[in-house]
């Protein structure tokens, strides 16, 4: 519980698996744990969100970005040292890639179509807290000659609520070339002021 009395909920990363084939893995783990199925839903049209009930105060969640074709797996509930033990178990048992390793596929892409693919998934494993190596690699691609880039560093900035995004929101907002990302800027920056209420795991109270 928060400091101001209001519960809010903590969060482990989101770790991003390796390939599409280590959803193996993840279905393996919520067997041998005997997770309870809470159904999927579809917070937006590219993002399937599968979720399971782990423990009474602990939820499992699988987040699939079609346009990366990459899935992360984060924990979110209300017990913080219950979730730090349940994440260790998950990140020993997937296996997921590093910070380096989801960086470093932007700057080997060999295609802009690569490179967009490359811009979302770690968009899609960027920390809850400011990240500057994350938030210089999504801003270049903001503003990167190609639409398909500049689209993906649009949408890779949305995962990550940090105030230094306002600036180039604004920016594309107003000066990209073309009008629907222009638009889509436009509706991101209002979207900012619309946060959750959450923390991220081993982050202290106030």
């Amino acid at each position: 519980m928060s400091g101001d009395g209001v519960e809010r909920h903590v969060l482990s990363r989101r770790m991003v698996l390796r390939s599409r084939g280590d959803e193996r893995k993840v279905q393996r783990l919520v067997d041998e744990l005997r997770m309870v199925s809470l159904g999927e839903e579809r917070p937006t049209a590219a993002l399937l969100q599968r979720s399971w009930q782990l423990s009474p105060s602990v939820f499992f969640q699988a987040l699939t970005d079609e346009r990366a074709d990459a899935t992360a797996v984060v924990l979110v509930g209300d017990d913080q040292k219950q979730l730090a033990r349940y994440a260790d178990l998950v990140e020993r048992f997937v296996q997921p890639l590093t910070d380096d390793e989801l960086l470093a596929t932007i700057t080997s892409a060999r295609t802009g179509a690569e490179r967009a693919r490359a811009v979302l998934a770690s968009g899609l494993g960027s920390p809850f807290a400011f990240d500057a190596r994350y938030f210089e690699q999504i801003t270049a691609a903001m503003f990167d000659e190609d639409r398909e880039v500049r689209a993906a560093g649009l949408a890779a900035s949305s995962y990550a609520f940090w105030p230094q995004y306002h600036e180039p929101l604004a920016a594309m907002a107003e000066f990209d070339e073309d009008p629907e990302l222009r638009e889509d800027a436009s509706a991101a920056l209002e979207a900012r002021f619309d946060t959750p209420d959450v923390r991220i795991e081993g982050e202290e109270d106030a």
